[in-house]
């Protein structure tokens, strides 16, 4: 989080801690509120099936008294939290719905509605912390919905969830959807605005490069490229772990514009960059950056006909990617259809077959989520 933004988090925990007394209640009924402060009780301590049961009924209490719209909602709010937080993210969609259509006549007066503000942002929160694997682009976006409805889209986590949702849309090849939400997240985190992250700038630019490059055009995709690279080497970037990646990206980049011998200038320092980094104490702390640098140079390899080299550094790749994420990930798709075209040029179909599948189960996972 970046400095001098504004976190409610602080807020709601000092909010679920405070005692029943200090919380205001509605005027003709303030069961609803202890109901309220019993459910933030449990939810503090980890009882989320406890703490569900008792927002339901100071709801289902607060909708027959006179509470206001901001004291209902933030009731909404509080359950969906913990719905989300126990995986009952079907359950937790319409109180969703009803909490984003309210936020824009509360976001006004944030001082007086600072408890409701509070819950939104630990909502968007939960569904970024706490779901994974398929069902992660949905939630992302509802946490993007989120902050852009209810904070005008200036909440510092906002780029992290435009970058995530754009680097899993480029792994399924759309590429537009992708363009749109990394485009906007290399914006917010530009290193001449106030909220510069200039890390993430880097991964993001990088990551633009990429997209460009599936859609074909491969003159922006090296012009953004050699930015990133040149950004790079003149901060804190200068390491393998920035340096390795960037360097394969601008060698495939310069072969796709038909420059060879730059190509195979960048080639040979991101393998010099892999050799440091295989070291045993870099491997650990280097994967993404090692798992991206081989799968770069099978793709070189790939193209120049070394097909036997191209399958190594596949397999090296997936190996590494499976015990960082698991073997469903969606990180593993580009791997698994390289390796796959490697092993149709080496006429093993049967290989290729299996990996065939083995993209397809892993795709059928998020298919759901694509949309």
């Amino acid at each position: 989080m970046q400095k001098n933004e504004p976190s409610y988090i602080p807020i709601i925990i000092a909010i679920l801690l405070l005692p029943p007394s200090c919380h205001a209640a509605g005027a003709d009924d303030p069961g609803w509120v202890r109901l309220k402060n019993k459910g933030s009780q449990k939810e503090v301590f980890g009882d989320y099936i406890a703490a569900e049961e008792y927002y339901r009924q100071a709801l289902k209490n607060a909708e027959m008294s006179n509470a206001s719209s901001a004291q209902i909602t933030e009731l909404v709010l509080r359950l969906a939290i913990v719905l989300v937080t126990q995986k009952k993210v079907e359950e937790a969609e319409p109180l969703y719905q009803r909490a984003l259509k309210a936020a824009p006549s509360l976001k006004g007066d944030t001082a007086k509605n600072e408890d409701v503000m509070a819950c939104y942002d630990a909502l968007a929160e939960t569904y970024m912390d706490r779901i994974h694997g398929p069902r992660r682009p949905s939630y992302l976006r509802h946490a993007i919905n989120i902050f852009d409805t209810a904070f005008d889209g200036s909440h510092p986590r906002l780029v992290n969830c435009l970058f995530e949702l754009g680097e899993i849309q480029s792994r399924f090849g759309q590429y537009e959807e992708a363009r749109k939400n990394l485009r906007r997240a290399a914006h917010l985190c530009d290193p001449r605005t106030p909220k510069s992250n200039r890390k993430l700038w880097l991964r993001t630019v990088a990551m633009l490069a990429s997209v460009y490059s599936g859609l074909g055009d491969h003159k922006k995709s090296l012009e953004l490229y050699q930015m990133a690279l040149g950004a790079a080497l003149k901060g804190s970037g200068r390491e393998a772990g920035a340096l390795g990646p960037l360097y394969c990206q601008l060698a495939v980049a310069y072969y796709n514009n038909g420059k060879k011998e730059e190509g195979t200038h960048y080639a040979r320092l991101a393998e010099a960059l892999l050799m440091q980094m295989l070291k045993e104490e870099e491997r650990k702390k280097r994967a993404t950056a090692i798992s991206s640098i081989q799968l770069q140079l099978a793709y070189m390899d790939f193209n120049f006909g070394n097909y036997e080299r191209a399958a190594n550094y596949c397999r090296q790749a997936i190996a590494l990617i499976e015990s960082e994420s698991g073997k469903t990930d969606s990180s593993l798709i580009g791997a698994l259809e390289m390796l796959k075209e490697i092993s149709k040029k080496q006429h093993k179909n049967q290989d290729a077959a299996m990996l065939e599948k083995r993209v397809k189960d892993i795709k059928k996972l998020y298919a759901v989520n694509r949309s």
